[in-house]
C-alpha cells in the first residue's frame, strides 16, 4: 500500500503512530499474492520468510527508495488496512515495523531497528475481540489496533520503491489465515497475484509465494 504523510488523529489506536515518510507517485512495484476467496471473514494472518540484507540505492530524490518485504489485512473499505513487515531505507537502515492504513495513508504503530540477514521467522496479525495484535517469531509485539472489522482479502510479498533495485528471491510460506476468529487454515487455491513489471514473483505452492526483484 502507499505511504503519504498525513496529520490525523485516530482514537482507535492503543499506542500513539508514527506518521509514515511522504512517498510520492514515482516508481513504485508490487510482487505480491492475494487470497480473498473465503469472503470478507479473514481474522489473522500469518507469513513464515527471511529477511536479507537488501541493498538499497542511495537516498537522493523522493520519494526515497525504500523496499518492503510485508503482509496485509485488507478491509472491506479498501484502502484502510493493517499491515506488519521489514523495511529497508536507503541510509542503510532496516526494521521490523507494523501499523495501520487509512484511506490510503500509512501509519507506523512501531518500528524496531534490525541487522539483516535474519533467518526465517513467522509475522503475524491476529484479532482478539476487537482488537488486532501484532507478533515477531511469535513474541506479542507492544502497541495494538482496535478496529472490530474483518479483512475482505489478505496478500503478501515485496513492495519497491527503488527502481534500481536487485533484491534476491525471498520464500514466505507458510501462509495462514483466520477467517471469523476459528483456527488457524493454510491458504487454498492460489487466488490471484500481482507482479508488476520491473518484479518478479511466482506461486510455490497453495501457501507459498517466491518474489524478488531481478
Amino acid at each position: 500500500m502507499g505511504r503519504r504523510l498525513v496529520a490525523i488523529a485516530l482514537a482507535t489506536v492503543l499506542v500513539v503512530a508514527t506518521v509514515a515518510p511522504v512517498l510520492g507517485t514515482h516508481w513504485h512495484r508490487y510482487s505480491i499474492a492475494q487470497e480473498f476467496s473465503k469472503g470478507t471473514v479473514y481474522s489473522a494472518l500469518e507469513v513464515s520468510r527471511t529477511t536479507p540484507d537488501y541493498q538499497i540505492a542511495a537516498c537522493g530524490h523522493t520519494p526515497a527508495p525504500t523496499a518492503y518485504q510485508t503482509q496485509w489485512i485488507i478491509f472491506n473499505s479498501d484502502p484502510d488496512w493493517i499491515e506488519i513487515g521489514s523495511g529497508h531505507y536507503c541510509d542503510g537502515g532496516h526494521d521490523h515495523f507494523y501499523g495501520f492504513g487509512i484511506n490510503g495513508s500509512f501509519f507506523w504503530i512501531n518500528q524496531i531497528p534490525i541487522n539483516p540477514p535474519l533467518s526465517e521467522r513467522p509475522f503475524m496479525m491476529n484479532q482478539v475481540g476487537c482488537t488486532y495484535n501484532f507478533y515477531i517469531n511469535t513474541a506479542l509485539q507492544p502497541g495494538s489496533y482496535a478496529d472490530c472489522r474483518r479483512g475482505a482479502r489478505v496478500e503478501t510479498g515485496l513492495e519497491s520503491y527503488d527502481s534500481a533495485g536487485n533484491f534476491g528471491w525471498v520464500w514466505y510460506t507458510n501462509l495462514r489465515i483466520k477467517a471469523n476468529g476459528g483456527s488457524w487454515v493454510s491458504w487454498t487455491g492460489q487466488d490471484d497475484e500481482s507482479v508488476d513489471a520491473g518484479m518478479g514473483g511466482n506461486w510455490q505452492a497453495d501457501n507459498a509465494w517466491r518474489a524478488w526483484q531481478p
